[in-house]
């Protein structure tokens, strides 16, 4: 598996995470259409925020970069945002938890995970 993380950070940086989150069903259609796509997330830092993008391998994690980079050039060029670090690599250990549901969520009536999960099946 191949990650990549884009930091981005200074002018123009929240106005692009507001953007993002705004838009965040098209962005995961773009990044979930990238083949070999393991998993994304977008995290919002008080410095500004940064994606991690996990692919099977080298060629899908650089689509996604180039993806990303088409998408916020068409969306959010107003933003003044500047480019992202980018850091990349092999990816070694990659772990993963189980969603565990708050009990006010099950007790409210909400679907627990599992039905979600038999939802998302059917």
């Amino acid at each position: 598996m191949h990650a990549v993380m884009r930091s981005y950070s200074g002018k123009g940086t929240k106005a692009l995470f507001d953007l993002l989150e705004k838009n965040k069903g098209e962005v995961e259609s773009l990044i979930r259409g990238v083949k070999g796509f393991v998993s994304y997330s977008l995290v919002r830092t008080t410095r500004g925020g940064f994606s991690v993008s996990v692919y099977e391998d080298k060629v899908g994690a650089d689509e996604s970069s180039r993806v990303a980079r088409e998408w916020i050039a068409k969306n959010a060029s107003k933003t003044g945002v500047a480019r992202p670090t980018i850091s990349e690599g092999t990816v070694i250990v990659q772990l993963k938890g189980i969603l565990v549901e708050p009990a006010d969520h099950l007790a409210s009536g909400g679907a627990s995970a599992t039905q979600r999960l038999q939802n998302l099946i059917e």
